[in-house]
């Protein structure tokens, strides 16, 4: 079924049109998710440009824990690739992290750039080691008091000499010997779990290193990536933005969906996610496009191509931190985002104003 109205099958001209007298209607409208390509997200803010509702994207508070360090002192990275290719050393931080694919992938390979005599070891900082860590070979490294800012503190000092590691854990001795004695040293790390603290301690850790060898940081919220580039050209800010006023306000706390629907400061809400689910059932009335949908995720659903593999589109590529076009992998019937979102736009009153 291509589109549904609570749960009843309708046309999709008609999920359409109600959805623009959905977000026409509302008082405040969050369009939301932006987990799409390019044009969906391009087609999102027009949308609510003319709304003058406020936009958040999927995958927002872990970007914000990063995008607020890189504000204030600035970030190393690399990518996913990079790190295979030249990481002799891995440095993980937190569960998420420890747990993670890409951590997995690292753990499976041997750096084949650079020195090809040296080897790949692990140190996991987390309660525990995850199953991509070898016993006898790779060293865990448990948080101290449960926290991993107090934690990361601590290894920052050991590392840079400001503190001495006797007395302590053997591991964080041996931990310090190791960050030194790497050749090219990748953190790998969820900066939606460690916070904002936590990020700018690693982070001010892996400069430090750099004085004396290469060490660099593998972020894994890369959800809303897409969202920041296009936000980036074309309001000048993040993805959380509101147009109340029909210009742009960049505001972290005051344009997060889930703090405005919380509130009650929200009283309608656009889904974009072809490539996200919806994380609002019940919460507010919304309208959803989704790819592979059922048709109770929200008060209105429409079925929309996924790109990159029923539709093409030009999406965020993890592996090379970068937007890229992807050509559709089987080519399907249902229309992409961006088409949906321009027939939404063109089904509302010819004047939308917001209060």
């Amino acid at each position: 079924m291509p589109a549904w109205i609570e749960g009843r099958s309708v046309s999709r001209e008609e999920a359409t049109a109600a959805a623009g007298r959905l977000l026409a209607g509302a008082r405040h409208a969050i369009v939301g998710g932006l987990a799409g390509d390019v044009d969906a997200i391009r087609a999102a803010c027009r949308l609510a440009f003319r709304l003058g509702a406020s936009l958040d994207a999927n995958g927002s508070e872990g970007l914000y824990a990063e995008l607020s360090v890189l504000a204030g002192s600035g970030v190393m990275a690399t990518t996913p690739s990079e790190a295979r290719a030249r990481a002799d050393l891995v440095l993980a931080v937190g569960t998420v992290a420890a747990r993670s694919p890409a951590l997995a992938a690292l753990a499976a390979g041997e750096p084949h750039r650079g020195d090809g005599s040296r080897r790949r070891r692990l140190i996991v900082v987390a309660e525990q080691p995850g199953p991509a860590a070898k016993s006898g070979r790779d060293l865990h490294v448990p948080p101290v008091a449960g926290s991993l800012a107090a934690t990361l503190g601590l290894i920052r000092a050991i590392a840079g000499g400001r503190l001495a590691a006797d007395g302590r854990s053997p591991e964080l001795a041996e931990l310090g010997a190791q960050l030194a004695g790497a050749a090219f040293g990748v953190a790998v790390y969820d900066p939606g779990e460690l916070g904002d603290l936590a990020v700018d301690l690693l982070q001010g850790m892996v400069k430090e290193l750099n004085v004396t060898t290469r060490f660099t940081t593998l972020s894994l919220a890369q959800a809303g990536r897409a969202a920041l580039q296009v936000g980036a050209w074309t309001t000048g800010d993040g993805p959380r933005t509101g147009l109340a006023r029909f210009y742009p306000e960049h505001d972290p706390w005051r344009f997060d969906a889930a703090r405005l629907i919380a509130a009650g400061e929200a009283d309608a809400g656009l889904w974009v996610g072809p490539l996200a689910p919806l994380p609002w059932p019940g919460r507010l009335p919304a309208a959803a496009l989704l790819s592979g949908a059922a048709g109770g995720e929200a008060a209105i659903v429409i079925d929309v191509a996924r790109p990159g593999e029923d539709a093409a589109g030009t999406l965020w590529d993890e592996e090379r931190g970068t937007l890229a076009y992807r050509p559709a992998l089987r080519p399907g019937t249902a229309p992409t985002a961006a088409a949906v979102l321009a027939a939404i736009e063109a089904a509302l009153p010819p004047q939308v104003a917001s209060c």
